[in-house]
């Protein structure tokens, strides 16, 4: 079976999307599927590129640059397409007489519109309403990372799968000090954690992995935070692997990758209470208020207090581990693109 991925990437690039796309190429070659991603732009060697995302070259996974309209020539090749973009799922289903091909297509909407759970306030994403419903309701098949989609995916009688396209890796868990904590990825809900450090009367120290200097610089600055914090700055998703090991507390502010890295470190994770991280961590997490310093705080002292909790935390995120591992998790995502791509070769 061929997979043809389209995408509108500008490589290489920072942002955590880029590696679950190439994870999931690479899952997908593992189980026997060819493997095209299209491209916008590769201006990097594609050996370097693997290698910083922890994703080994095989013959049966091709990155192709596209410029302009010469994507079109790729209709006339055979297999499935896929892609996690509204707009290249419309493209395609648009085209669908120009060519014979089963179109899937990945959703990492909540409730089937919104970028962000109903219960923070954010809610972005009914301005592609009209899109989506279009693409889910000729989609052949939707790959559907979040439960609350994926049902009513079901109820509207589409052709769905629920699978959360992070994974996990086998990283050794090591005995590390709790009062090192760790936090990847800077954004401005990283003010939130700044403003919960404020609170917290302990010798702790926060470590922040994250591209964004400047931002970092700014809400630091804002929170007049008075806490030990350090920034690292960006790392290589392999160096992050390594480093994070060494980390006992992780805190995640959403449902990001990270939480699947996290998982693979053993970590024990605080997480916030919203039905999509739930859906990801399970009985892996303690939870704290959404957007809540006062809580979030509250839950840092409870977990770094609290040593059998810290310990089982840990413990559970190993066993929560096992859910998402590549490539093993590809099986169930290949039988479904199987039952919507017979008779593509």
């Amino acid at each position: 079976m061929r997979l043809i991925y389209f995408t509108s990437l500008r490589l290489p690039t920072t942002k955590a999307h880029v590696i679950q796309i190439l994870k999931t190429c690479a899952a997908l070659v593992k189980y026997g599927v060819d493997v095209e991603l299209i491209v916008r732009e590769l201006n990097t060697p594609l050996e370097h590129l693997l290698e910083e995302c922890s994703v080994g070259a095989d013959a049966r996974f091709a990155i192709i640059p596209i410029k302009g309209y010469k994507w079109i020539s790729f209709l006339k090749r055979e297999g499935v397409f896929y892609t996690r973009s509204p707009f290249w799922a419309k493209r395609l289903l648009r085209l669908k007489k120009f060519h014979k091909n089963p179109v899937v297509f990945e959703t990492h909407r909540k409730s089937l519109y919104y970028k962000y759970d109903l219960v923070t306030g954010m809610e972005k994403g009914l301005e592609d309403k009209r899109v989506l419903d279009f693409v889910y309701s000729h989609s052949d098949g939707v790959i559907s990372g979040f439960n609350c989609t994926y049902q009513l995916l079901r109820k509207r009688k589409i052709n769905a799968l629920h699978l959360w396209v992070g994974w996990t890796h086998d990283l050794p868990q090591k005995e590390v000090s709790i009062l090192d904590m760790v936090y990847t990825g800077v954004k401005k809900e990283l003010s939130m954690l700044l403003e919960a450090m404020n609170m917290i009367d302990m010798d702790i120290t926060l470590h922040i992995y994250g591209g964004n200097n400047v931002l970092f610089k700014e809400l630091l600055k804002c929170s007049n935070c008075k806490q030990n914090i350090v920034f690292h700055g960006y790392l290589s998703h392999a160096d992050l692997l390594d480093i994070l090991p060494t980390y006992g507390l992780m805190i995640g502010l959403n449902e990001g990758l990270k939480l699947a890295d996290y998982l693979s470190a053993g970590g024990a994770i605080l997480a916030p209470d919203m039905p999509s991280v739930r859906d990801i961590l399970g009985d892996a997490a303690y939870y704290f208020e959404f957007n809540s310093a006062s809580s979030l705080a509250s839950s840092i002292r409870k977990v770094i207090e609290d040593k059998n909790l810290y310990r089982d935390l840990r413990k559970r995120a190993k066993e929560r581990a096992i859910l998402y591992k590549w490539p093993d998790k590809a099986k169930t995502f290949v039988e479904f693109l199987k039952t919507v791509g017979q008779g593509s070769p």
